[in-house]
């Protein structure tokens, strides 16, 4: 991988912010899933964003009726233990007013798994949604586990774990 911003072109963007998740679950130790479609549509750096996973499905791990929205979560991070892989850290990129429903996919993976959710968008009005939503229900109950990120800061931990990590 190697040093990346974003472009102007939303849909190139929603691809380049997966990559930079991806990668930097692989630099901080995680196996890492984004959803079979974004794996052969999106690319990041030239390349499929599947040539950076190392987790193509994730369906032994969410066994259960929410299985088929959980398999869309942008990015996944996720720790392994005695009994195998588990989920720590689950990522939604919006560059719309989507927001909502990438809260509501997040909070689709079962409770017994203390994610952190983040919702990755570029600009303040997808935080503003998010700041409105997080403080309803069924959001409010979870707060503590959701933040908002913005591309500029998603892009500066990427450069700077890339720099780090070399």
């Amino acid at each position: 991988p190697q040093i990346q911003g974003f472009t102007e072109e939303t849909e190139i963007n929603h691809g380049i912010a997966q990559g930079m998740l991806v990668t930097l679950g692989k630099i901080y130790g995680y196996e890492t899933y984004a959803p079979p479609h974004d794996q052969t549509i999106r690319k990041f750096q030239d390349k499929p964003l599947g040539d950076y996973v190392t987790v193509s499905d994730c369906t032994d791990i969410f066994r259960g009726p929410n299985l088929a929205k959980i398999r869309e979560i942008d990015t996944l991070w996720f720790d392994e233990d005695d009994y195998g892989l588990f989920p720590v850290y689950a990522f939604e990129v919006e560059e719309t007013t989507r927001v909502k429903s990438g809260l509501d996919r997040l909070l689709k993976i079962p409770k017994r798994f203390p994610v952190r959710f983040y919702i990755i968008g570029p600009t303040e009005k997808e935080k503003g949604l998010f700041d409105q939503y997080i403080n309803q229900t069924p959001f409010r109950e979870y707060a503590d586990r959701f933040l908002f990120k913005f591309y500029e800061e998603l892009e500066e931990l990427y450069n700077s774990a890339l720099i780090h990590n070399d």
